[in-house]
């Protein structure tokens, strides 16, 4: 009597399709970009996100490309052969990107560039050392460029579409097969650097503190007319709590200063509860007794410098810290 082979038939397939899974896997901690959305059957083989870096995009001139600098993310994807052509993707993606509102400044067969059959596949895999160099092999390759206004920074996002005539391998890491798609995807969000810089360390605040009896503090910030600390304010409310934890019978009395824009009274209000801000995250996050910490608001009654400039209502915009 013969068996059924439909036992084994089943078991073979759930193998396949588990190996299958594995081998078109994404790569390890890497996710698809949050202003667009992948070709079906694509796989990351490539990633690198950064909250601020710089990208080239092509506007006019792939020898003289537009350098943004922001939020950065940027994939490569994977399409195997026979899956779809590189004229398909790239249709999808120009159709995704006028769907989400991006005006398309590029968007056009690579071989339009003056010189530069595959240039900005040949931009991203040289660019930051996030894939390996692939300096031949390409074909086909079409490029979009697109802006969108975004409140939180305009968002710009290339991306390029090549069809690879030979395989591309990273050492024992395959990148791709012969015939397989490359679509690279690169996005920038717009935004200004984080001033990261300290107002000296502790050690200096303390130098200052003995000699003059205050410090005047530029690296903590609040959103305009608000008065939650701000997370760039990290680094300089670090030295000011090895400063504290350095000297266990120092007190201060921060003190928060306004420029003059605004009433004499918002601006006392304001000045006080942005001191008693700073001052609850220090109890909070340096564990400081609060006993040894005097908030106190200012308004614009001590300025440093003229209010009648940006730089000088700069100036004026601070934290003092004074010695008790």
């Amino acid at each position: 009597m013969i068996k059924p082979f439909g036992p084994l038939i089943l078991a073979l397939t759930v193998a396949l399709a588990v190996v299958t899974s594995v081998m078109a896997a994404d790569l390890p901690g890497s996710k698809d970009n949050p202003y667009v959305k992948r070709f079906d059957g694509s796989t990351i083989v490539r990633y690198k996100a950064d909250n601020y870096d710089t990208l080239n995009f092509i506007d006019k001139d792939p020898n003289a490309p537009v350098v943004k600098e922001g939020r950065m993310v940027r994939l490569l994807y994977r399409i195997p052969a026979g899956a779809a052509s590189s004229i398909e993707v790239f249709r999808n993606y120009e159709d995704e990107l006028k769907s989400k509102n991006y005006t398309l400044v590029r968007s056009a067969n690579t071989s339009d560039f003056p010189g530069s059959a595959c240039f900005h596949m040949m931009n991203y895999v040289n660019q930051g050392g996030i894939t390996p160099t692939i300096n031949e092999g390409l074909q086909n390759t079409y490029y979009i460029y697109g802006v969108k206004h975004d409140p939180l920074g305009d968002i710009n996002l290339s991306v390029s579409v090549s069809e690879t005539t030979q395989d591309q391998n990273n050492g024992d890491l395959n990148i791709s097969k012969t015939g397989d798609i490359l679509v690279a995807v690169d996005s920038i969000q717009e935004k200004a650097v984080t001033n990261k810089m300290v107002d000296g360390t502790a050690d200096d605040m303390a130098k200052q503190l003995a000699s003059g009896g205050s410090v005047n503090l530029y690296g903590i910030y609040f959103d305009t007319d608000k008065t939650d600390v701000k997370p760039e304010s990290k680094p300089t409310l670090d030295e000011v709590g090895k400063l504290l934890a350095g000297d266990a019978a120092i007190k201060l009395k921060v003190v928060g200063h306004t420029d003059n824009v605004g009433t004499v009274e918002h601006n006392n209000d304001l000045s006080l509860r942005r001191a008693q801000s700073v001052v609850q995250s220090l109890v909070t996050t340096y564990s400081v007794d609060a006993a040894r910490l005097t908030p106190s608001g200012a308004g614009s009654t001590q300025p440093v410098a003229s209010n009648d400039t940006e730089d000088g209502r700069a100036k004026n915009r601070r934290v003092e810290l004074v010695k008790l």
